[in-house]
């Protein structure tokens, strides 16, 4: 699709090289700036289908992840079909497709997204512990840097959900967080 559009070979020999410089025959190297740049470039027909053609109001991409809601199921199923039939027009596959009420939450962008509240997902929650507990065993090996760093990544997840009740949890059983992680969203250390 791209070489459609783009004529340049050395714009393109550029692109070939970074997508072919990560292993796997369908993925570009998350995090790599072009991966944000591919994705909208790819799925922007997709945005304009879901918006014009089916006249879906709520949806949400962010990257490759997307979201639709109604109200009604069936239309949801329909939709998903004819997604799917798109994608495949565009030489592009779902990773995972689901038509489920909302009320189980909705996992997106690492949280799991209620109608009042906003969770962290569980798998990042039980590697967030079993990292602060690697730590704890290991806190005279520990270098303060790599503890510092690794709990602002940690309060940066952790602010943007309901989380006291994990940060309790976490300081409870490992005091090695004690002076690296914030109790509050506020930032306030315990």
């Amino acid at each position: 699709m791209i070489n459609r559009i783009i004529k340049d070979k050395r714009f393109m020999a550029v692109i070939d090289e970074i997508v072919h410089s990560f292993p796997g025959e369908t993925n570009v190297p998350i995090g790599n700036y072009t991966s944000q740049w591919l994705g909208n470039f790819y799925l922007t027909p997709i945005d304009n289908f879901v918006k014009h053609s089916l006249r879906i109001g709520a949806y949400v991409r962010y990257c490759d992840d997307f979201l639709l809601f109604s109200n009604d199921k069936a239309k949801l199923g329909k939709a998903k079909g004819l997604i799917e039939k798109e994608l495949e027009r565009l030489k592009l596959e779902y990773s995972k497709a689901e038509v489920f009420g909302v009320r189980q939450g909705v996992d997106f962008c690492g949280y799991r997204h209620f109608k009042r509240y906003v969770l962290l997902r569980k798998s990042t929650a039980s590697r967030l512990k079993r990292r602060a507990a690697f730590y704890e065993r290991n806190k005279r090996d520990a270098n303060e840097a790599v503890l510092a760093g690794s709990f602002a990544s940690a309060n940066g997840l952790l602010r943007h959900c309901c989380s006291f009740n994990l940060r309790k949890s976490l300081l409870r059983r490992n005091p090695v967080c004690r002076p690296f992680l914030c109790l509050d969203k506020t930032g306030a250390r315990v």
